[in-house]
């Protein structure tokens, strides 16, 4: 039988990765250790639980449409601080020891 042992993650590295774990945007291996500890931390499972019941609340919730169309200047400020928030994340991950793909926002901001 091939056991193989994941590596074990701490609650604050689960809540660091976690996005990426829902996004399905991870390493099989990376993965496999998210889930390892989700199994094993009560805390951590709340907080799963937490943010499914969120995310399916706000699917659920009704289109709000802007009363403006957004201009362009605001659409470029809400793509440079995705940029922003996403240069902070990988180098946190770099930080770490692993190196964070790039996301949907900083191709994005990076395009305009």
């Amino acid at each position: 039988m091939d056991e193989r042992i994941q590596p074990q993650i701490s609650c604050q590295a689960f809540i660091r990765e976690y996005s990426e774990y829902r996004d399905n945007r991870m390493s099989p291996t990376a993965r496999a250790a998210v889930t390892a500890h989700l199994a094993s931390c009560a805390s951590c499972r709340r907080y799963d639980r937490v943010i499914r019941k969120g995310v399916e609340v706000l699917r659920s919730a009704p289109e709000i449409k802007p009363r403006k169309p957004l201009t362009v200047a605001t659409v470029r400020r809400m793509a440079r601080a995705a940029e922003q928030r996403e240069r902070r994340r990988q180098e946190r991950r770099r930080q770490d020891g692993g190196a964070a793909p790039p996301t949907a926002a900083s191709v994005a901001a990076r395009d305009f």
